[in-house]
């Protein structure tokens, strides 16, 4: 009966242990956030139209220096004559290791025009710089964004988990 508890406390013990170590990544290493979370804030110039989004990405794949994310978002548009909501769905590829990165992404922007009661879908480019640290929590973005024939600056905060 002895032997049995000491069989079944090392079992234990063995498997609390690797329950509670570091999460390895697929490309080796401790975890790594995958998930990300941030706002913007997007103001036309010629225009004076602005945008308010909040947005969720989820890294797809990693591989070196270049990492890709699936985007989606959801926000509220305005300008001196309309208003409505706005939806940018894509992919985005984050190129380098340190800190700072070079961000790329195409995909859609869905968008309702609550003052003349219609919906549109432009093509959706995006370029600019990121801030967020290997492992880090923090996310910084100043980016243009361009669809139709607008090119709208944006800033973001969030964060990453």
């Amino acid at each position: 009966m002895n032997k049995l508890y000491i069989f079944i406390t090392v079992i234990l013990l063995i498997g609390s242990s690797s329950i509670y170590s570091q999460e390895e990544s697929f490309f080796g290493g401790t975890h790594e956030n995958k998930n990300y979370l941030y706002g913007d804030l997007g103001f036309g110039i010629v225009n004076l139209a602005g945008s308010l989004r909040f947005n969720y990405e989820r890294q797809i794949f990693k591989k070196n220096a270049i990492n890709l994310t699936a985007r989606t978002g959801l926000g509220y548009w305005f300008d001196w004559t309309a208003y409505g909501i706005q939806v940018p769905l894509g992919v985005q590829a984050i190129f380098f290791k340190s800190a700072s990165h070079l961000e790329l992404g195409i995909g859609a922007l869905w968008y309702t025009n609550f003052a003349e009661n219609k919906n549109e879908t432009y093509t959706l480019f995006n370029f600019g710089y990121r801030y967020q640290k290997p492992g880090g929590k923090f996310i910084f973005r100043a980016n243009a964004e361009y669809f139709g024939s607008y090119l709208m600056p944006i800033i973001s905060f969030g964060a990453s988990f």
